[in-house]
């Protein structure tokens, strides 16, 4: 008998790594500060150093570090947390251009600069001057030389006069600003003939960052969809006003070529005025509005962080991982339940009266649950106004989404080609979506096998045109069809497909009838 070719021929079987993998739907905080460059749509902060990085950068007394610490700290009662916060500027006022340094040299080594000289380009008009840093006894000394150096350039104007020089002890270098700002506020360049001056004022790697006009809310979150950040939970601790939610909202609602933008993202604001958030959810459902959250926060607690650390924290990729947003824990948040004198009863204010108000709002809280001294602090119960109802449907499908995009795009990458026409061509597209549907039932994001009301199989059957697609879904949990392809469909090189699936729902209530008779 002949040797085998596996003799001189070994060969091992090797698994294509996909290219791409879905993500957990992060949180995207928007911030005023004056730290974040225009040149960085989005920074990012993960591992195990995400909060210590984040407090470095930002500093550690202001609410946006609590919502950081909360945020990354959450743990999901299946022991997940979230991989990663989104921080993004929100260009709320008009900002100035800036230059921002790395770390100094050591004072002494900057105080050896006796006739140094600097050449810095504001709005295209070029100085230069020499400077003395042998007086300077900290870097706020030097900072102060700089600073006057620049201003003392009349001729230049407000870019100039009023431009200043700090040093920034939080990002730990020195940051030169433009005197003006706006899209037109420009630091073009910094340089140097005096060897080494640079490098010691930390100007070397410097972030250079132009100036920006402001922007609306609005005009911020359609920005930072368009960046394609990965940011799930557009939200922010920044006060809005009443026209910023409201817009928003609506933005929320348009279309984006054939795909809902508010599956892509969801917006999730925290209101303190209760009177408010009832009078926005009232105008908003009115209007149909979806997709978006509103938390109330009575203590200054920032619960809207549990919105959005809930979303962040959860793995699709494990079953039963879908989550309700109602009974997540609470730890470190004061509950809104706390009415128990006889002036809050003679008020007509009891936990149970407060907290079915702000539920028939469909606004979120922090609540406690129990007995006497027994009590656990929750958030819930994750109600939305218009057709998501919940915050889980909304999470969930913008996951199934994006796990068959993913999919999708996984396939087109690792093969030659798909075949746009036949039998076959149907099937293989079929079998490249069919696993996220699969997953999808897992994971408990769609039902395995429920109970489909009159209008859904009406819906159903006048949407595929198919009696059985009905059967299908109430079996199946989904159904899915490659539409008959147009002339559009072949130009295009395109598949159209429709679906249709069972969002597989929580139980928030359990209700008991019982009647004795005698």
């Amino acid at each position: 008998m002949p040797l085998p070719f596996s003799k001189f021929v070994s060969v091992a079987a090797v698994i294509a790594t996909p290219p791409f993998t879905v993500e957990k739907k992060h949180a995207l905080l928007a911030m005023t500060s004056p730290l974040i460059p225009s040149t960085a749509p989005v920074i990012e902060f993960s591992g195990p150093a995400a909060l210590t990085n984040f407090g470095h950068y930002f500093g550690t007394t202001i609410p946006e570090y609590t919502f950081a610490r909360k945020y990354l700290n959450f743990l999901s009662k299946s022991g997940t947390s979230p991989d990663k916060l989104l921080v993004a500027r929100w260009y709320k006022t008009a900002a100035a251009a800036f230059v921002m340094g790395t770390t100094p040299a050591p004072l002494s080594v900057i105080k050896a600069f006796t006739t140094a000289d600097l050449t810095i380009s504001i709005n295209g008009q070029v100085a230069t001057d020499t400077m003395d840093f042998s007086t300077a006894n900290s870097y706020s000394d030097v900072a102060a030389i700089i600073q006057s150096s620049l201003q003392g350039n009349t001729s230049g104007g407000a870019a100039w006069t009023a431009a200043t020089c700090v040093f920034n002890s939080q990002a730990g270098g020195f940051i030169l600003t433009n005197g003006t700002t706006g899209a037109t506020s420009l630091i073009d360049s910094i340089s140097s003939n005096t060897s080494g001056l640079l490098n010691a004022l930390g100007f070397t790697y410097a972030t250079i960052s132009t100036g920006a006009d402001p922007e609306t809310w609005t005009q911020f979150c359609d920005r930072i969809l368009n960046a394609n950040t990965a940011g799930f939970s557009i939200t922010t601790c920044e006060i809005l006003q009443d026209t910023d939610i409201t817009s928003s909202v609506a933005w929320l609602q348009g279309m984006q070529g054939q795909q809902t933008i508010y599956t892509v993202c969801r917006l999730v604001f925290n209101l303190s005025d209760k009177l408010l958030a009832k009078s926005l959810q009232a105008q908003m459902k009115t209007l149909g509005y979806t997709g978006y959250v509103i938390t109330y926060d009575k203590f200054g607690d920032l619960p809207h962080t549990l919105s959005c650390a809930r979303a962040a924290a959860t793995d699709y990729n494990t079953v039963n991982s879908a989550p309700n947003f109602n009974f997540t824990p609470a730890v470190g948040y004061t509950p809104i339940t706390s009415y128990d004198t006889i002036g809050d009863y003679q008020a007509g204010n009891t936990n149970l009266s407060v907290t079915q108000d702000l539920d028939d709002s469909n606004i979120s809280y922090i609540y406690s649950v129990g007995t006497g001294t027994q009590s656990q602090t929750l958030y819930g119960l994750g109600q939305m106004n218009g057709v998501f109802q919940t915050e889980d449907v909304q999470v969930n499908e913008s996951w199934l989404e994006m796990d068959i995009k993913t999919a999708v795009m996984n396939g087109f990458i690792s093969v030659e080609k798909f075949k746009l026409q036949g039998a076959d061509a149907a099937a293989a597209i079929g079998a490249l979506i069919d696993p996220s549907f699969q997953r999808g039932k897992a994971n408990g994001t769609i039902a395995n096998g429920g109970t489909l009301t009159d209008t859904n199989k009406l819906s159903i059957s006048q949407a595929t045109g198919n009696p059985r697609a009905v059967d299908a879904v109430a079996s199946n949990g989904y159904y899915f069809q490659i539409q008959p392809l147009t002339q559009d469909d072949i130009n295009k090189r395109q598949v159209r497909i429709l679906v249709c699936y069972l969002a597989a729902g929580v139980v928030n209530f359990v209700r008991i009838i019982n009647r004795i008779y005698q």
